[in-house]
């Protein structure tokens, strides 16, 4: 948890585990989302043995506020796809274990931002997992998936990558 505030300090502001507000240097690509809004980026590393893939996710405020944040490691051989997938679904879990109104979701892959707006039912290995997404979307008051940049999404990339290094 320490090291998941220490890289939340390089985002505008985030909570520690206590509570404190912590100021830090801004992002430079980073959105805010609309005033009063909040919203969630996520983010997949696949690991180079490609037996497990690390997943990062971070909810904001408009203010650059980290309201929620988590890492974690997960068993499995995912595609790069599939796993952005799963990074989303960890991250909208995260939201509704704190019963967080999330109003947009943003990924770095453009293919998932397309299966998730696309209307037309998804057949395949990631029909189910965007079926799940959809519905949490729905749970959770998520309005839009947009994919963004890397550079504008850094936090929830280093928390993807922090879950391989606290993983023992």
């Amino acid at each position: 948890m320490y090291e998941i505030c220490r890289l939340c300090k390089n985002s505008k502001q985030a909570l520690n585990t206590r509570s404190s507000l912590v100021s830090s240097r801004s992002c430079p690509n980073w959105i805010a989302p609309p005033p009063g809004r909040l919203k969630l980026n996520t983010a997949v590393a696949l690991r180079k043995d490609g037996w497990s893939i690390g997943v990062g996710a971070a909810i904001w405020d408009d203010k650059g506020l980290v309201i929620a944040a988590q890492s974690n490691q997960l068993v499995g051989s995912f595609n790069a796809d599939v796993g952005e997938l799963i990074a989303l679904r960890e991250g909208l879990l995260l939201a509704l274990f704190y019963n967080l109104q999330v109003d947009f979701a943003e990924v770095v892959s453009p293919t998932v931002v397309s299966f998730l707006n696309d209307p037309t039912p998804l057949v395949g290995e990631s029909k189910f997992i965007v079926q799940d997404i959809k519905s949490m979307f729905l749970a959770i008051g998520i309005c839009k998936s947009l994919a963004i940049s890397k550079s504008g999404n850094s936090l929830a990339l280093r928390l993807e990558l922090l879950a391989f290094s606290s993983a023992r």
